[in-house]
């Protein structure tokens, strides 16, 4: 779990130093408003920078969707994928709600780390939104991973 924190931690910071680094790319970073469609104000005070463009891409990163489903957001079990990622302890057994590239890639990282996981998808198939010919790549071989439905 150290390495897990450790390696999301450099590729972070590759991301950071990766796009800070190009000549055609300025990274700014601080709470930032919306002055008009077209300016951003980033800080406040002597420091507050103005930002204007045709375009204006701001990158926060994503937040953990929560389904609605009855009782999950009480439960004292939930994780989200944010929590896994800072967690310091391996979960015994894991199931992982959602059968999108997302979940998919949860699922192999900890069931290669020893967790127990069980993928549950609503839809009749994992990868829904992808072509058959990608999701049939991605179903399980191995004798201790199956589907059922």
């Amino acid at each position: 779990m150290d390495q897990v924190q450790a390696l999301t931690s450099l590729f972070r910071a590759g991301n950071y130093d990766g796009l800070n680094g190009m000549d055609t790319v300025t990274v700014v970073t601080g709470r930032a408003v919306f002055t008009d469609p077209h300016t951003v104000a980033v800080g406040e005070g002597e420091g507050r920078l103005t930002i204007t463009g045709d375009t204006i891409l701001i990158n926060t990163g994503s937040e953990p969707v929560v389904p609605d489903i009855p009782g999950l957001r009480a439960s004292e079990y939930l994780v989200t994928s944010t929590d896994l990622i800072e967690a310091t302890t391996l979960p015994k057994q894991l199931a992982i709600i959602g059968g999108g590239y997302l979940g998919l890639e949860f699922a192999s990282i900890y069931r290669r780390f020893g967790s127990e996981v069980t993928l549950l998808e609503a839809s009749p198939h994992i990868l829904r939104r992808e072509d058959d010919d990608i999701a049939a790549a991605v179903l399980p071989s191995s004798p201790t991973m199956a589907l059922r439905s």
